[in-house]
């Protein structure tokens, strides 16, 4: 007997800063990311790579504590030793 998964994937994760234009001009120029949305006016957006969005959000701007994500977050590159460049 198989049990079918009711998850199918994922569709976004939420990644929170302190400072959302710095952390756009990060995820669209160190990473080239292409931000696809932008929450409004709020400092808020979201940033595509393959088939998982990155949700970069200022959590004060939304009554919300900051609290640091502290786990990894591990993206694949074609050239680990040439990503940090």
């Amino acid at each position: 007997m198989t049990q079918e998964t009711l998850i199918q994937g994922v569709d976004f994760i939420c990644i929170p800063t302190q400072d959302f234009d710095k952390a756009k001009d990060f995820y669209e120029n160190a990473l080239g990311m292409e931000m696809s949305k932008r929450w409004g006016d709020m400092p808020a957006g979201e940033f595509e790579s393959g088939d998982l969005t990155v949700a970069v959000m200022q959590p004060d701007a939304f009554r919300l504590e900051f609290k640091r994500h502290s786990l990894p977050i591990s993206f694949r590159v074609a050239d680990v030793a040439a990503a940090p460049a």
